[in-house]
């Protein structure tokens, strides 16, 4: 993939006045916050297993849109969960993908091991950005990221990602 400016793209969409606000963190800026981001400044820090790409590209493709946004750190634009969704998105020539950018160093962002990760030893914050910003990517499922409040659905129609 390439690499792109390092701007982010704003979300073409308005939240809705029914959507929860967003977390925040103690200096009151967001934690998280959704926007469509340009494909080619995504920076992966795994892998991915081929069965599952075709498995989510066929998905997309038969409903036209993408039901779970991914999730992306804000300072360096590393893709933290949904690799897979990222590849699938890249095959149908997306533009844009889905996001909730968080702050990844914050304590809303909590990190482990993928249940049955191959990979040995455990992996800080830090590897991972380290993993993406040099493109060595560890093996598919190695980590899980996952936040420590919820976040709404946000389906996102694939005609707005090209």
């Amino acid at each position: 993939m390439t690499r792109g400016s390092g701007k982010r793209s704003s979300s073409s969409r308005a939240s809705s006045p029914s959507r929860p606000a967003a977390p925040r963190a103690p200096d009151g800026t967001e934690e998280v916050a959704f926007e469509l981001i340009e494909i080619e400044k995504l920076r992966p820090h795994e892998q991915v297993e081929l069965e599952v790409v075709d498995r989510v590209h066929a998905d997309l493709q038969k409903e036209g849109r993408i039901r779970e946004p991914i999730l992306v750190s804000k300072e360096e634009f590393v893709v933290l969960n949904g690799h897979h969704r990222v590849a699938a998105l890249t095959r149908l020539r997306a533009r844009r993908v889905p996001a909730w950018v968080v702050r990844y160093m914050s304590e809303m962002v909590e990190l482990d091991r993928y249940p049955g990760s191959t990979y040995p030893g455990s992996v800080t914050k830090k590897e991972v950005i380290a993993h993406a910003l040099s493109a060595r990517l560890f093996p598919p499922k190695t980590t899980r990221h996952r936040l420590r409040k919820g976040l709404p659905d946000r389906h996102t129609d694939l005609n707005d990602l090209m």
